[in-house]
């Protein structure tokens, strides 16, 4: 039987990995109309500014990592580059917790690190399976999974905490 639960999710889409490769190949071709073929009708600074905003962003993306573990006596997140040290929740801090399907677009507005207005929090990466975890200072905060029952049996085992499924 598990004692903790582990899990590290990324951005690793085969159709992310594409919208930047097709993105940097269309930057690409105007450069080396610059660089090799001495075109001086393409404005450089633009496109110099493009690819270092494509890179930025495709750093951020393609180097996100959304980490969870759960023992039985805590759960601890980071989702680097954003929160790179680990956050620890405490089994007494938390009122529920429930493995469940959620929508992200609806729910949350996408996937990433999710802030709504009433200082609820999401951590996702893909998919619509996650932990919600209901603090009992009313807060909320919903970790994505891509391991729902593995999750769901590891904290009903070693957390002993109401979970609703």
């Amino acid at each position: 039987m598990n004692q903790y639960f582990k899990e590290e999710q990324r951005f690793n889409s085969w159709w992310i990995r594409g919208a930047f490769a097709i993105s940097l190949g269309g930057l690409l071709i105007p450069l080396y109309r610059i660089a090799f073929l001495n075109d001086t009708s393409i404005p450089l600074a633009p496109l110099v500014i493009l690819l270092v905003v494509l890179t930025v962003v495709a750093t951020l993306i393609l180097g996100a990592k959304l980490e969870t573990q759960v023992d039985k006596y805590a759960i601890k997140y980071r989702y680097i580059p954003f929160i790179n040290n680990w956050k620890r929740i405490e089994k007494g801090d938390i009122r529920n917790l429930q493995v469940r399907k959620y929508s992200p677009i609806r729910e949350f507005g996408g996937y990433g690190y999710r802030v709504k207005l009433n200082g609820d929090k999401a951590l996702n990466v893909k998919g619509d399976m996650g932990l919600h975890i209901e603090y009992k200072k009313n807060n909320k905060l919903l970790l994505g999974t891509q391991k729902p029952e593995e999750l769901r049996i590891t904290i009903n085992r070693l957390m002993n905490i109401q979970s609703v499924d």
